[in-house]
């Protein structure tokens, strides 16, 4: 399996399958969002658009990026910040685990752009400070932002 993994096909063909589910799950969401009566439909609006078109263009420029330069990693992290900004709509979704997903991932895209700035032009690290930054930023979204995570009740639509 990781042999595979090494082919710059299957990657790309991975990159696009999570891009295009986490897309048709964000629609689901969007779907929800938009029959629901709510009185403040513009910042909603800039919101849902501002989100969708930045993880659009992560994305598609991520794929262009995998499919040009496939031994460099700046693309699959531009892929995941891409379908990262799409996972806020998941708060939308009936589905208790993606919501509690939702809120776990939700600071995803600014903690992946970091990396992505830190390790740009080459997609490694090129200094002790960024790793540092790399470690804080990991600790942050996977103790700290799953803390907050489990100690909302499961499927909370609540902010």
């Amino acid at each position: 399996m990781l042999q595979q993994l090494r082919d710059p096909r299957v990657r790309f063909g991975l990159a696009a399958s999570v891009m295009a589910a986490t897309v048709v799950v964000a629609l689901i969401g969007l779907w929800n969002l938009a029959t629901w009566d709510q009185d403040e439909t513009v910042p909603w609006t800039v919101e849902i658009i501002s989100n969708v078109g930045a993880g659009l263009a992560f994305g598609i420029a991520g794929l262009v990026a995998m499919h040009r330069r496939p031994a460099n990693r700046a693309g699959p992290l531009m892929v995941l910040i891409g379908a990262s900004h799409f996972v806020w709509a998941w708060l939308n979704v009936p589905v208790p685990l993606l919501v509690t997903l939702g809120h776990w991932w939700s600071s995803a895209p600014v903690i992946l752009l970091g990396i992505l700035v830190l390790t740009y032009p080459s997609g490694r690290f090129t200094s002790g400070l960024a790793r540092v930054w790399f470690v804080l930023a990991l600790v942050y979204l996977f103790v700290i932002q799953l803390a907050r995570t489990l100690v909302t009740p499961f499927g909370n639509w609540d902010c």
